[in-house]
């Protein structure tokens, strides 16, 4: 049996997963000196959940890391939430650091995209040994982001053991911890169609790719901002032909 359909053209429409982005930090990871706005504290027994809630203002941000400053050179726990319905999205144990108040991160297994009109929460743990590192209103802007993509709301702290227990305790004028997060925004690649050429194409028939005959090509590139997986092709076909023997 035989198909005799002459194949006119190729579309190609592509779905991908995600692109690997420069990552953009919330606050920037400012210098965590003490100065003015900021203050460090000795040890102390309290464990504390501490970091601060932000809204996503735009579509395609996604969560890559979770991060943290406290004035010691330890790993640090960090977790984030839906400031909603309090529920735990993800959690990360960062890296150490290479001197105290140093910034350090963790990256997420699986990254979190984030819904934009949403508010979430960003949370770091402080141990019973550990002291911590408070930044006030009077500090510089950085620390209290109002415009972009993320924007601060207010810091959230819990007394806890735990990284996962959510920080319902509000404060509008300190970042206790600090926590923050990387993300990157949007798709980054690039895809280009090309017609085939009109052919015969009969039923069984092997070719490139061992199952048909080629009628087209298509490129899939990354872009200056990273790579992309392809997830799904759909290919239409269009031209005359006899299908009565098909």
């Amino acid at each position: 049996m035989w198909r005799d359909r002459f194949i006119a053209l190729v579309l190609v429409v592509f779905g991908f997963a995600g692109a690997a982005q420069a990552q953009t930090w919330v606050l920037g990871q400012p210098s965590t000196a003490a100065g003015t706005g900021i203050t460090w504290y000795g040890a102390t027994t309290s464990q504390w959940n501490m970091g601060y809630e932000f809204t996503c203002n735009v579509s395609n941000v996604t969560v890559t890391h979770l991060g943290c400053a406290w004035p010691d050179t330890e790993a640090h726990a960090c977790a984030l939430f839906n400031a909603t319905t309090q529920a735990l999205i993800a959690q990360v144990t960062t890296s150490t650091a290479a001197t105290a108040g140093a910034w350090r991160s963790g990256a997420l297994t699986t990254p979190v995209v984030l819904t934009q009109g949403q508010n979430y929460v960003v949370a770091s743990l402080k141990s019973a040994t550990q002291g911590y590192i408070g930044v006030n209103s009077s500090a510089p802007a950085a620390w209290h982001p109002t415009a972009g993509a993320i924007t601060h709301i207010r810091d959230r702290w819990a007394s806890t053991t735990t990284v996962t227990t959510f920080p319902s305790s509000t404060s509008s004028q300190w970042h206790w911890g600090p926590a923050d997060f990387a993300y990157t925004t949007g798709p980054g690649i690039t895809v280009a169609a090309t017609a085939g050429t009109s052919q015969n194409v009969y039923a069984n028939s092997t070719g490139t790719g061992g199952n048909g005959i080629s009628a087209g090509t298509f490129t899939l590139s990354a872009n200056s901002s990273g790579a992309a997986t392809l997830n799904s092709i759909n290919i239409t076909a269009q031209g005359t032909g006899n299908d009565s023997n098909a």
